[in-house]
Protein backbone atom coordinates (compact mmCIF):
# COMPACT_ATOMS: atom_id res chain seq x y z
CA UNK A 1 0.00 0.00 0.00
CA UNK A 2 3.11 2.11 0.64
CA UNK A 3 4.20 1.81 -2.51
CA UNK A 4 1.14 2.11 -3.99
CA UNK A 5 0.08 5.69 -2.79
CA UNK A 6 3.61 7.34 -2.39
CA UNK A 7 3.38 6.43 -6.68
CA UNK A 8 -0.14 7.83 -6.97
CA UNK A 9 1.09 10.68 -5.22
CA UNK A 10 4.15 11.80 -6.70
CA UNK A 11 2.56 11.33 -10.34
CA UNK A 12 -0.94 13.18 -9.28
CA UNK A 13 -0.36 17.19 -10.27
CA UNK A 14 -2.14 19.45 -7.93
CA UNK A 15 -5.55 19.51 -7.57
CA UNK A 16 -5.73 15.94 -9.50
CA UNK A 17 -7.50 12.78 -7.65
CA UNK A 18 -6.49 9.14 -5.76
CA UNK A 19 -8.90 6.49 -5.36
CA UNK A 20 -8.06 3.72 -3.47
CA UNK A 21 -11.06 0.71 -3.46
CA UNK A 22 -10.49 -2.28 -1.16
CA UNK A 23 -12.95 -5.22 -1.14
CA UNK A 24 -12.87 -9.13 -0.06
CA UNK A 25 -14.82 -11.88 -1.12
CA UNK A 26 -14.54 -15.03 0.67
CA UNK A 27 -14.46 -17.26 -2.60
CA UNK A 28 -12.18 -14.75 -4.80
CA UNK A 29 -9.86 -13.62 -2.23
CA UNK A 30 -8.86 -9.75 -1.63
CA UNK A 31 -8.93 -6.83 -4.18
CA UNK A 32 -6.90 -3.34 -4.32
CA UNK A 33 -7.99 -0.93 -6.49
CA UNK A 34 -5.90 2.54 -6.86
CA UNK A 35 -6.30 5.00 -9.78
CA UNK A 36 -5.37 8.85 -10.35
CA UNK A 37 -5.85 11.57 -12.68
CA UNK A 38 -2.13 11.91 -12.68
CA UNK A 39 0.46 12.15 -15.90
CA UNK A 40 -0.32 8.09 -16.99
CA UNK A 41 1.66 5.84 -18.98
CA UNK A 42 1.94 5.04 -22.41
CA UNK A 43 0.50 1.21 -23.38
CA UNK A 44 3.85 0.67 -24.65
CA UNK A 45 5.56 1.42 -21.46
CA UNK A 46 3.40 -0.37 -18.94
CA UNK A 47 5.57 -3.38 -18.80
CA UNK A 48 8.84 -1.88 -18.59
CA UNK A 49 7.81 0.62 -15.59
CA UNK A 50 7.27 -2.77 -13.78
CA UNK A 51 10.41 -3.85 -13.94
CA UNK A 52 12.92 -2.40 -11.28
CA UNK A 53 14.65 0.43 -11.81
CA UNK A 54 12.16 1.28 -15.13
CA UNK A 55 11.86 4.61 -15.64
CA UNK A 56 10.34 6.07 -18.73
CA UNK A 57 13.13 8.16 -20.64
CA UNK A 58 11.14 11.04 -21.50
CA UNK A 59 11.53 13.58 -19.75
CA UNK A 60 8.92 15.81 -20.65
CA UNK A 61 6.30 13.11 -19.12
CA UNK A 62 9.01 11.98 -16.03
CA UNK A 63 9.87 14.62 -14.10
CA UNK A 64 9.40 13.04 -10.91
CA UNK A 65 12.15 11.88 -8.18
CA UNK A 66 12.40 8.45 -6.76
CA UNK A 67 14.63 4.96 -7.37
CA UNK A 68 11.23 3.83 -9.64
CA UNK A 69 11.54 0.70 -7.63
CA UNK A 70 7.50 1.20 -6.16
CA UNK A 71 5.36 -0.82 -9.27
CA UNK A 72 8.04 -3.64 -9.00
CA UNK A 73 8.36 -4.34 -5.49
CA UNK A 74 4.27 -3.88 -5.17
CA UNK A 75 3.94 -6.31 -8.10
CA UNK A 76 6.48 -9.12 -6.80
CA UNK A 77 4.99 -8.58 -2.99
CA UNK A 78 1.69 -9.44 -4.74
CA UNK A 79 2.95 -12.12 -6.60
CA UNK A 80 5.07 -13.31 -3.63
CA UNK A 81 1.26 -13.58 -1.67
CA UNK A 82 0.27 -15.87 -4.55
CA UNK A 83 -1.39 -12.77 -6.33
CA UNK A 84 -1.85 -10.75 -9.25
CA UNK A 85 -1.06 -6.50 -10.24
CA UNK A 86 -2.98 -5.27 -13.37
CA UNK A 87 -2.05 -2.06 -14.38
CA UNK A 88 -3.76 -0.22 -17.28
CA UNK A 89 -3.15 3.51 -18.09
CA UNK A 90 -3.72 6.51 -20.59
CA UNK A 91 -0.84 8.53 -21.22
CA UNK A 92 -2.20 12.16 -19.78
CA UNK A 93 -5.46 10.57 -18.33
CA UNK A 94 -4.19 8.78 -15.23
CA UNK A 95 -3.27 5.24 -14.25
CA UNK A 96 -5.18 2.20 -12.46
CA UNK A 97 -3.77 -0.27 -10.66
CA UNK A 98 -5.49 -3.48 -9.46
CA UNK A 99 -4.30 -5.58 -7.31
CA UNK A 100 -6.22 -9.26 -6.37
CA UNK A 101 -5.05 -11.20 -3.18
CA UNK A 102 -6.30 -14.94 -2.47
CA UNK A 103 -8.45 -15.52 0.80
CA UNK A 104 -5.36 -17.79 2.44
CA UNK A 105 -3.58 -14.37 2.47
CA UNK A 106 -6.25 -13.47 5.78
CA UNK A 107 -4.04 -12.30 8.63
CA UNK A 108 -4.74 -14.42 11.78
CA UNK A 109 -6.53 -13.54 14.14
CA UNK A 110 -4.25 -12.06 16.86
CA UNK A 111 -4.44 -13.31 20.25
CA UNK A 112 -5.81 -11.68 23.12
CA UNK A 113 -3.69 -9.95 25.36
CA UNK A 114 -4.29 -10.44 28.98
CA UNK A 115 -3.58 -7.82 31.63
CA UNK A 116 -0.40 -9.44 34.43
CA UNK A 117 -1.81 -6.90 37.28
CA UNK A 118 -5.18 -9.42 37.54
Amino acid sequence: MINLLSNAVKCTLSGGHINIVADSDPEHGYRILASNNGIGIAKRNITYVLTPFGRVADSTIHTFEGTDLGLSITKSLTELHGGSLDLSSKLGVGIQISIALPTHRKAPNKPQLHDSAN
